[in-house]
């Protein structure tokens, strides 16, 4: 039975693109799966029981607002389920998720300058593939970005990225980059051809119908992060990436940190 697509969902202002985008999915990707809507009604502490009563209403309430949202989004009522946990966030996220080890996890993401957002507390937190919808959400899909390193987790991002492009008839562009101050003694032909040659045979060994879907291969040398900003949102609708590099544990790498603050569009970290 194909794993689940869980809804990290608030009521808040991306609550409509986090199910707009979800739909898409259903539709175009994972016509197999089904999306499961989870909220949590947060606690500080043991609810005494005369709170009871509170509660009962209150779950209700949220199931409720929960209906209207589906409602909103036109979902497939029969690929949608809803789960309530009532308590303490990170314990009810992690034993759920660690029971249902779902496919993808979709969350809002805003940006910040100061608060750091839930979303990126959950990508540091919790290790599994994410996606984070921005504002606007993922209607169609005519071409994918994927960052490359050759890490485990930008592998399988990549092959993950292929398999959109080929369910949607998308194409896919792979990144590579380099800064500049690594390498400055370093002809940059040689280096773009090797990093390309590098690139081409990890695609042509692990993935199919590559004729069909890969528009290029991109190498950049850039001084900054900061340099990747525009590249990343050339009318792309998607961008992959994987959670961090071979040289983090556990986390999100900066890299990954920074794509997620920069982008316009939905951005898939991935997790081997």
């Amino acid at each position: 039975m194909p794993k689940p697509l869980v809804l990290f969902l608030d009521f808040d202002e991306l609550a409509y693109a986090v199910l707009e985008t979800s739909k898409f999915l259903l539709t175009h990707i994972y016509q197999e799966n089904k999306v499961i809507l989870f909220h949590i009604i947060e606690e500080a502490l043991t609810a005494p029981a005369y709170v009871l009563p509170y509660l009962k209403f209150e779950f209700k309430k949220v199931e409720e607002d929960l209906n209207k949202l589906i409602e909103s989004a036109n979902l497939n009522r029969e690929k949608v389920e809803k789960t309530l946990a009532f308590g303490e966030r990170w314990a009810n996220l992690e034993r759920f998720l660690h029971t249902l080890s779902p496919e993808l996890l979709i969350t809002g993401y805003k940006p910040h300058l100061f608060t750091v957002p839930l979303a990126e507390k959950l990508l540091e937190r919790l290790e599994l593939t994410f996606l984070a919808v921005k504002e606007k959400p993922l209607t169609k899909l005519k071409r994918i970005l994927c960052f490359f390193d050759q890490s485990q987790d930008a592998t399988l991002a990549l092959k993950l990225a292929a398999d959109w492009a080929i369910k949607t008839s998308a194409k896919l562009t792979v990144l590579n980059f380099y800064f500049a101050k690594h390498l400055a003694s370093v002809d940059e032909i040689t280096i773009h051809e090797t990093i390309k040659t590098s690139i081409t045979k990890n695609i042509e060994r692990g993935l199919t119908q590559t004729d069909k879907i890969l528009e290029d291969i991109v190498v950049l040398k850039i001084d900054n992060l900061q340099d990747l900003d525009k590249m990343v949102n050339q009318s792309f609708e998607v961008i992959f990436m994987g959670r961090k590099g071979e040289t983090l544990i556990q986390g999100l790498g900066s890299f990954s940190k920074h794509i997620l603050r920069t982008s316009k569009v939905p951005v898939c970290v991935v997790k081997a």
